[in-house]
């Protein structure tokens, strides 16, 4: 398996025993998020310490989950700055530039209610 993400979704499933025939195993899920970590998702890596900080197929240690806390905060960091920007022109000059996070744009659109219903809500054939 090479995709992160799936590599947290995975974990998840086994750390819930979720899916057909898959039984909760917390040792699978912890190398699960290991390796989503080690492919350098952010993410993966706060699982890790989550793992740690509540004993998840792994001993607790709360400094072992102090310091993959801190070291998915620093890939957060490091992926945001790396982020580029978006420059904002309006009749030829140039307002602002930002970055962009469509993490919270997608969040907040999703929000929007159209009539009575919420956007993520209705069926988009």
């Amino acid at each position: 398996m090479g995709y992160s993400t799936a590599m947290i979704d995975v974990g998840f499933c086994y750390r819930n025993g979720i899916g057909i025939g898959v039984e909760k195993d917390k040792h699978k899920a912890f190398f699960s998020y290991e390796k989503s970590g080690d492919m350098g998702d952010a993410r993966g890596t706060d699982f890790v310490g989550y793992c740690y900080q509540n004993e998840i197929g792994v001993e607790k240690d709360e400094h072992k989950a102090f310091f993959y806390y801190q070291k998915s905060a620093d890939m957060a960091d490091k992926m945001i700055k790396e982020l580029p920007t978006v420059e904002q022109k309006h009749s030829g000059h140039m307002y602002t530039s930002k970055l962009i996070n469509t993490h919270e744009i997608t969040e907040k659109l999703s929000k929007i209610v159209v009539g009575s219903e919420l956007l993520d809500s209705i069926e988009i054939p």
